[in-house]
């Protein structure tokens, strides 16, 4: 059994649990990500937790749109507000230091930007399928190869092996180093670079 407390106040005006549908529905698979790549592997360092968080915000989404048919510009929302999210964090340095600038919350949005570019490269027409091929190897590589814990070169190693482009690796090693000048234009130049118009 799993069992899963939510709790505030406005979680008890049914006005606002209607209104706030997917938003809720979205936090709850988040969580339940989490308890799947969590329970099945580990991660070795606190920099790379936009592995984690990303994925799970990633797969939230993708699992609204595709299990709970949601419009799919309700995961293209969220995306573009982690992707505008995400510049503005790194306009304060890359992301391999967001937790020492106090930014945890820059690993869910860059974690999130990062997923979609992974997951479109992957698999240009179903991104949903990206995500699920590129989790899914992983979790096998983190346990095969690592003894079940992980860290980012491992993640960038496995998408490789799966087939995606080093231009789209580097880039992601270059959000983590602050590698860049421009953010904004930075992100869309590796979105771009990874499929996605």
């Amino acid at each position: 059994d799993i069992v899963m407390e939510l709790e505030g106040d406005a979680l008890d005006d049914p006005e606002f649990v209607r209104n706030n549908r997917g938003r809720i529905t979205a936090l709850v698979i988040h969580e339940l990500a989490h308890l799947w790549n969590g329970g099945l592997v580990q991660n070795t360092d606190p920099n790379a937790a936009w592995i984690h968080e990303g994925g799970a915000e990633a797969l939230s989404w993708e699992a609204l749109t595709t299990v709970f048919s949601m419009d799919a510009s309700y995961s293209m929302s969220n995306y573009q507000s982690a992707i505008e999210g995400c510049a503005a964090y790194l306009s304060e340095g890359g992301l391999a230091e967001a937790i020492d600038r106090g930014q945890r919350r820059a690993h869910y949005e860059c974690g999130a930007t990062i997923m979609l570019a992974l997951s479109s490269a992957l698999s240009p027409e179903d991104r949903a399928a990206g995500l699920s091929i590129l989790w899914s190897t992983f979790i096998e590589n983190s346990q095969s190869r690592n003894a079940g814990t992980y860290d980012a070169a491992l993640f960038l190693e496995t998408f490789a092996e799966l087939g995606g482009a080093e231009q789209v690796r580097i880039w992601v090693r270059d959000i983590e180093a602050g590698q860049f000048e421009d953010p904004a234009a930075f992100l869309v130049r590796g979105l771009m670079a990874a499929g996605i118009e």
